[in-house]
């Protein structure tokens, strides 16, 4: 993950997709202290019940919902 500020006009909010779970659950583990697994991301993104989202530009994710 890179920690730079990255520029606003090039930064979205998408749908997850499975490649990008092993960041989403990196930070995950950086944030809380009772962080969900990479199995419990995988098994949410699964379902149709869920939405997971991503904060990225081109290259990096940021954030996710």
């Amino acid at each position: 993950m890179d920690t730079k500020n990255p520029s606003l006009d090039k930064v979205k909010v998408r749908a997850a997709v499975p490649e990008d779970l092993e960041i989403v659950a990196k930070i995950e583990k950086e944030v809380f202290s009772e962080p969900w697994s990479l199995d419990g991301f995988k098994q949410a993104l699964s379902s149709s019940d869920n939405v997971v989202l991503t904060i990225s530009d081109e290259t990096d994710i940021y954030g996710y919902l």
